[in-house]
């Protein structure tokens, strides 16, 4: 079974929460999918995710990655109907498909992601990316809900959520996907050589303009 985060296609329009974590684990960590993924015949599969009992479902989605489907409806199983309050929590499915707790960041107020009382707050999140990078672990950013923060960037949905796959420090930009997979709107200025279907980068100032939400998987 070969994981690319490039054939992701989103389905349900109130799962990105769960697509843009899926999305950040397929490009980083690869190997922790294909141990919760086991496939059988005719698009069956047994998704077991971490410290959770197993499901076995069979996804109807032609347009998206047989196993992104079956992990999507496997989500469905464990917990339900997407628009429940619980979803307002942008990094659940992290925690869903790790195991493993997360910090969450809010730039509601508009004072970015860093805690109030840091004072280099630009230096914080950079320092919060790199690491992250570096060890492999899931970002997701919680989109805005059109009333604290409102997208600088008008290309960018609101009320979305995002994978943030990686911090590039040679440039100084984040990368970013859009979980729908498709290129949609984004300027092609904004894709370089390597990205996949509805990725781009966004610097530092214009992530923290056009995001609410930021969690982060733990160490």
């Amino acid at each position: 079974m070969r994981i690319d985060h490039r054939t992701h296609r989103q389905g349900a329009w109130n799962n990105c929460w769960f697509r843009a974590a899926l999305d950040g684990l397929a490009f980083q960590r690869p190997e922790a999918l294909t141990s919760m993924l086991q496939e059988g015949p005719a698009r069956t599969f047994v998704v077991t995710f971490p410290g959770r009992e197993p499901h076995a479902v069979t996804p109807d989605r032609a347009d998206d990655a047989p196993y992104a489907a079956a992990l999507e409806a496997a989500a469905h199983a464990e917990l339900g109907d997407a628009r429940t309050p619980r979803m307002l929590s942008y990094g659940l499915g992290i925690g869903l498909l790790t195991g493993h707790n997360r910090a969450g960041y809010t730039n509601a107020l508009g004072a970015g992601f860093a805690p109030l009382y840091i004072t280099s707050k630009r230096r914080w999140l950079r320092r919060q990316l790199e690491n992250a990078t570096a060890q492999r672990r899931l970002m997701v950013l919680g989109g805005s809900d059109g009333k604290w923060t409102t997208p600088k960037l008008n290309w960018v949905p609101p009320q979305h959520c995002f994978g943030l796959l990686e911090y590039e420090p040679s440039v100084g930009t984040a990368r970013v996907r859009n979980p729908y997979g498709n290129n949609d709107g984004i300027p092609a200025e904004r894709q370089r050589d390597g990205y996949g279907p509805g990725e781009f980068w966004v610097t530092l100032d214009e992530l923290e303009n056009s995001w609410c939400g930021l969690t982060i998987e733990d160490e």
